[in-house]
């Protein structure tokens, strides 16, 4: 009786839903792959949203790399951050890390929060930021999931050059790379990864050269036995 009392206690247990921010929670892995879409290449990587990863925004004022970035703070996949001034190598809108606003709101973008918690998101409530001051935050580039100009000109939105973007379904966070326009990136997250939200965070330089700012992603406290990473192709 006592060892049937025991099985149903641990059936019980392993039923209890894993504390996290989804309905069903994601397996632990990243998963990565290269695609064509519209003539363009993407390099896409997957990564679970739960309580078990981490986003941690790097700065390093001299600038450096996103692989290094990724290096450095123990990470499994980096993104390129917040649009900066190359004289300075300061962040020309809203940045706030560990407390200490490096740069306040000027054009009022959306921006990537980082919550005391670890939850992430997309954000243009400004009032969150003043409310919750444990708040991490870097405004990122223009929305392209719902699509918005953002103060970009269409000259910019159509270029053709290296661009980086992030985005969100309630399960998944995917970092995408490619040379393309805007327009073709805010599709691939639209009618290929299904993505509820997504932003442009930077292009050109900075996505194959060095930048102050970068977005990279660890595990916090992942069960070791249920965790598989799987490299990235090289970029």
């Amino acid at each position: 009786m006592r060892v049937l009392l025991i099985v149903l206690v641990v059936l019980a247990l392993l039923a209890l839903p894993c504390a996290s921010w989804t309905q069903n929670h994601p397996k632990h892995i990243v998963k990565p792959w290269v695609t064509k879409y519209k003539g363009a290449t993407f390099l896409v990587v997957q990564l679970p949203r739960c309580n078990h990863v981490e986003a941690v925004i790097s700065y390093e004022p001299g600038g450096e790399k996103k692989e290094r970035a990724k290096k450095r703070l123990g990470g499994f996949a980096v993104c390129s951050g917040n649009f900066y001034d190359c004289r300075t190598n300061l962040p020309v809108d809203y940045f706030r890390r560990n407390g200490v606003k490096v740069k306040g709101r000027e054009v009022g973008r959306y921006f990537l929060a980082i919550h005391p918690d670890g939850r992430i998101n997309l954000s243009q409530d400004y009032q969150l930021l003043n409310k919750n001051k444990e708040i991490d935050a870097v405004a990122l580039g223009q929305m392209i999931k719902p699509f918005r100009y953002d103060g970009f000109k269409t000259v910019f939105i159509d270029a053709e050059t290296d661009r980086m973007g992030m985005g969100f379904t309630s399960g998944y966070i995917y970092i995408v790379q490619s040379r393309t326009n805007i327009r073709t990136l805010a599709s691939f997250f639209a009618n290929v990864l299904k993505c509820d939200e997504a932003i442009n965070t930077d292009g050109g330089h900075v996505v194959k050269g060095k930048s102050p700012f970068h977005i990279v992603f660890r595990w916090h406290k992942a069960p070791k036995n249920i965790t598989a990473v799987t490299k990235p192709p090289k970029q």
